[in-house]
């Protein structure tokens, strides 16, 4: 089996899919996109109760921290050796594709 533990803000790679959601980890925020119908069905139940334990997993790391009262954005270029995390995810997602094939 090719599934990892999806660790939030644990680093700029991993990628998570529920549904039509591209869950993208980075070190200092979690993006989500995409779409998610929960339909009033046993899949629907599935797929919320994944989003639950996601977003369960993501409070509980922001509990852990000491937070800033906000996030300061980062300068273009600050970070030169992290490569843009949609650009590395679509490379990393091909990677894993012929891996697990």
């Amino acid at each position: 089996m090719c599934a990892k533990k999806f660790v939030p803000y644990a680093n700029e790679s991993d990628v998570l899919e529920i549904g039509g959601l591209s869950i993208e980890n980075r070190v200092d925020r979690i993006s989500i996109s995409g779409d998610i119908d929960l339909t009033l069905d046993k899949p629907g139940l599935a797929l919320a109760k994944q989003l639950q334990k996601l977003l369960g997993d993501v409070v509980a790391q922001l509990e852990k921290q000491a937070l800033p009262s906000r996030l300061l954005k980062a300068m273009p270029g600050a970070f030169p050796h992290l490569m843009p995390a949609r650009q590395k995810n679509a490379s990393r997602r091909r990677r894993q594709e012929r891996a697990c094939s």
